[in-house]
């Protein structure tokens, strides 16, 4: 009965250190997700968007999502806007630069 117990509590330490392991490597893998060259958009730690960052003149909608913070790992000073349409309050976020953003609906290239 002996080997038993602690073959049950050897298999339980196993489960737990796996699954807090995967845990743990979801919010890196999260915080971590954008690529060099891309522009990425959170809300609330959630990634919204990855895309290629906008040239200048040019504005991006964000579909169905507003973004609270913005990593730009792009060549490209990006422009982040509290309107649909390029429009409103906006926040500057320089290339290789983050920023949290309240909210803000399109991307613009500055």
């Amino acid at each position: 009965m002996g080997k038993r117990i602690a073959g049950v509590l050897a298999v339980s330490t196993l489960l737990l250190t796996g699954l807090s392991t995967q845990v743990a490597s979801a919010s890196t893998s999260t915080v971590n997700a954008c690529a060099p060259g891309r522009v990425c958009g959170y809300n609330a730690g959630n990634l919204v968007f990855d895309i290629l960052p906008v040239n200048s003149g040019q504005c991006l909608r964000l579909f169905n999502s507003s973004v609270d913070y913005v990593d730009n790992e792009s060549h490209l000073d990006q422009r982040i806007w509290s309107g649909t349409n390029c429009t409103g309050r906006n926040t500057l976020i320089r290339s290789g630069g983050q920023g949290s953003v309240d909210l803000f609906w399109s991307v613009g290239g500055f």
